[in-house]
């Protein structure tokens, strides 16, 4: 139950600090908005749970990173 309130963005920004900081980057909302929209759909479309829709778009994100790796 605790971890579930651990900030993780917190504990990662000590070793990635743009994690503190980005939510200054200009235009940032304009990509949040798209991240929640494309995870309500995703929700929608497949109607799975919460948890399962954030592991499949952090595997997808995680694999175009790993696409664009230097």
């Amino acid at each position: 139950m605790k971890k579930d309130k651990l900030n993780w963005s917190k504990v990662w920004s000590k070793k990635y600090p743009i994690l503190d900081n980005y939510h200054n980057m200009e235009n940032i909302i304009k990509y949040q908005k798209q991240i929640k929209d494309m995870y309500s759909e995703f929700l929608k479309e497949y109607n799975i749970s919460n948890q399962d829709t954030v592991l499949i778009i952090k595997d997808i994100l995680y694999k175009e990173y790993l696409s664009r790796k230097d």
